[in-house]
């Protein structure tokens, strides 16, 4: 991955039997990819996205983007929160 300056891509595949997350930098470097199956309920499939995030971005800024009908997601470099 670039330095830590450059941001992240952040994709998620949200799936009915799993979770998956990953990030690629701005050169085209991919990054950890983390799989999870999918929880049961939506507060616990919302607090496992922003774990994901959080792990894939390891305390790097990501940009803001969408590849679907998904909502899209970024994490802060400081508390790997998930915003809308």
């Amino acid at each position: 991955m670039a330095s830590p300056d450059t941001p992240l891509h952040v994709g998620l595949d949200i799936g009915g039997t799993k979770f998956l997350a990953a990030a690629v930098d701005g050169r085209g470097r991919a990054g950890p990819t983390i799989r999870e199956p999918t929880p049961q309920s939506l507060a616990e499939g919302l607090n496992l996205l922003k774990e994901m995030v959080g792990q894939v971005c390891a305390g790097r800024t990501a940009a803001r983007s969408t590849g679907g009908p998904a909502w899209s997601a970024r994490c802060t470099s400081r508390s790997g929160e998930v915003f809308r």
